[in-house]
């Protein structure tokens, strides 16, 4: 077709070069944009993520400061639940001591060293303990909670610990990781006290 040297451009040539093209480029830009992060969102999803939740080894409760206290003569801890994104575990082990009494000595003994408190535990086949730091140089309080159920063949070890924006913290049970716990760590806790493995 012979070009139109000369000729004015009709309205159809001028709205295609004006108009036409620039929206044309738009939505491929948008497409591309699109397709981008689509392919950016896959390569995250495929990623190695590590799992939140999975079952500690001796290694990690042995090495885990905080669960040091309740650690009264182990021998062979079995790991039940951990998980990441909340500090919360659930173990348990067979104690070397010779008798009950000499393990809940033993244990008040060092939990009180660890400045944790007995809770009330009445009609429980457990114990509690609490340990509440205020607001310190980490910007945050600490609130944690244990129990402890002792049995002839294992005793078995429930610990959460919540992070919390307050001066003065409030226990577990009444944050939010204590509603967590209700669903995920306490039903493992009774489980294992029951002799299963969480």
């Amino acid at each position: 077709m012979p070009q139109n040297k000369g000729m004015k451009q009709t309205s159809v040539e001028h709205i295609g070069r004006s108009q036409l093209i620039p929206g044309v480029s738009r939505t491929i830009e948008g497409i591309v944009t699109r397709t981008a992060a689509i392919l950016v969102a896959g390569a995250v999803l495929s990623c190695n993520v590590p799992e939140m939740e999975r079952v500690p080894t001796e290694e990690e409760v042995r090495n885990w400061p905080v669960l040091e206290p309740f650690l009264a003569s182990p021998a062979e801890i079995t790991g039940v639940y951990r998980n990441l994104d909340v500090d919360a575990v659930v173990f348990y082990y067979r104690c070397n001591l010779p008798t009950e009494a000499a393990f809940w000595a033993q244990l008040e003994e060092q939990a009180t060293a660890g400045g944790w408190t007995a809770g009330a535990s009445s009609g429980q086949a457990y114990r509690t303990y609490q340990r509440l730091q205020a607001r310190g140089s980490k910007g945050f309080a600490s609130a944690e909670e244990a129990r402890i159920a002792y049995t002839p063949a294992r005793v078995v070890v429930g610990y959460v610990q919540s992070d919390q924006w307050r001066e003065t913290p409030k226990p577990v049970a009444e944050a939010s990781e204590g509603r967590f716990a209700d669903e995920a760590v306490w039903p493992k806790f009774r489980a294992a006290v029951s002799g299963g493995a969480g």
